[in-house]
């Protein structure tokens, strides 16, 4: 688990239990999580970059046929720096 930190300009995800508990319950070897900047616009209508996250696994083509859908994705939600 990761250490806490009180530094302000750390960016922390979260993802909800839950839905990782789905993403591993069939007990994936790894977890891919990928980063990427958006392009979002503010309230404001201003262009700011926003940085995104997903956790994904890959599943055996039989476990998706049986599932009936593609592999589970999950994606974090941004907590930005100062705020909660």
């Amino acid at each position: 688990m990761a250490k806490k930190t009180t530094d302000p300009s750390v960016m922390e995800f979260e993802f909800r239990a839950v839905d990782l508990e789905r993403l591993l319950a069939d007990k994936p070897k790894k977890v891919l999580f990928t980063m990427w900047v958006e392009v979002i616009n503010t309230d404001k209508g201003e262009r700011v970059g926003a940085l995104r996250i997903k956790a994904s696994t890959e599943l055996t083509a039989k476990k998706v046929k049986a599932r009936g859908t593609g592999d589970p994705v999950v994606y974090g939600e941004p907590k930005p720096p100062g705020v909660g």
